[in-house]
């Protein structure tokens, strides 16, 4: 494989669930360097948080547009409400900072797909959710990004 396909290829997975951007920065390092490597991945967070952020509203007026005919969307609007309702204080006291927090730790099960679907579940949307999942997107990449130095750094 060309470097060029290597790095299209990262480009992609770093779109995907379980790989995200934070993980595309340190592969994106290996194969073009520091700057070019940062700056992609940092783009990737910025397209994903808009794309992500479009679903999760589209989703929710979905949910709500079947709500009425189908008993099924009914049973899972009531159930999302109930959750968000009791989830609520959790909301109001930590909010976008909180949900990014969750956001920026790079460990599995976290990161900006499960951020989006929380964001859903807890009632964060629309210019919210973007900015919970810009900020902690990118703080996970930039985090991901300086371990990649400093073991890039002691290899050398």
């Amino acid at each position: 494989m060309s470097v060029e396909a290597a790095v299209v290829a990262a480009l992609v997975m770093g779109l995907l669930p379980g790989y995200e951007p934070r993980y595309a920065v340190a592969v994106l390092y290996g194969l073009v360097g520091g700057p070019a490597a940062l700056l992609a991945a940092l783009a990737e967070v910025v397209v994903l948080a808009a794309a992500l952020t479009l679903a999760v509203d589209k989703a929710w007026a979905l949910l709500d547009a079947l709500a009425p005919r189908f008993r099924v969307a009914a049973l899972l609007r009531e159930r999302v409400l109930r959750r968000r309702d009791a989830a609520r204080r959790l909301v109001e006291r930590y909010g976008v900072a909180g949900l990014a927090a969750f956001i920026a730790v790079p460990l599995p099960v976290t990161g900006m797909y499960t951020g989006a679907a929380l964001g859903l579940l807890l009632g964060v949307r629309g210019a919210r959710l973007m900015a919970a999942l810009l900020a902690g997107g990118s703080a996970s990449v930039l985090l991901v990004y300086a371990l990649t130095l400093l073991v890039a750094g002691g290899a050398a």
